[in-house]
């Protein structure tokens, strides 16, 4: 557990207390956050995956019933022939691109911090997905905090 104080210059009293753990990065509504510091610096963790091949892999999925908000994105991979790299929120139903690059032509080294509210809708998982080509190597690292709700895809949808 660790904890953050932030503390009055003036009269040196406690304006928010924050705990930090680290058996779970999952919030639960319970937490406050101050309003100097946002949700994704407060509760935010990563993963990665690699792929050497086409075919599909979860990067990161939400708990049930839960959605994800994504904070960074990092993307590498190899120049590969005819090929083209997909980070996607799906629910196994429904796909939206995140990034799409073709890598065709060159290698792929994509390096960002999402600001504003990259949030996918009610059990939309983040995945990677690769077609085209052989020899790949692929990574993909993101930054990410696991949401207890989420909106139905269609009401997610209508706010975009």
């Amino acid at each position: 557990m660790i904890r953050t104080v932030a503390v009055d210059p003036k009269t040196k009293k406690a304006l928010h207390v924050e705990e930090q753990w680290d058996e779970s990065h999952a919030v639960t509504g319970e937490e406050a956050i101050p309003v100097w510091m946002g949700t994704g610096f407060a509760h935010g963790t990563f993963t990665a995956a690699q792929a050497s091949g086409t075919g599909t892999t979860i990067v990161v999925a939400p708990k049930d019933e839960g959605s994800l908000i994504l904070t960074d994105i990092f993307l590498s991979s190899n120049k590969v022939n005819n090929a083209v790299i997909t980070l996607q929120f799906t629910d196994g139903t429904t796909a939206i691109p995140i990034v799409a690059p073709t890598i065709t032509d060159s290698p792929v080294n994509l390096a960002t911090s999402l600001s504003g509210r990259w949030q996918g809708w009610k059990d939309a998982r983040v995945e990677l997905v690769i077609a085209g080509g052989t020899g790949h190597n692929v990574t993909a690292s993101v930054g990410y905090v696991k949401m207890p709700t989420g909106l139905p895809y269609d009401e997610w949808d209508n706010l975009r």
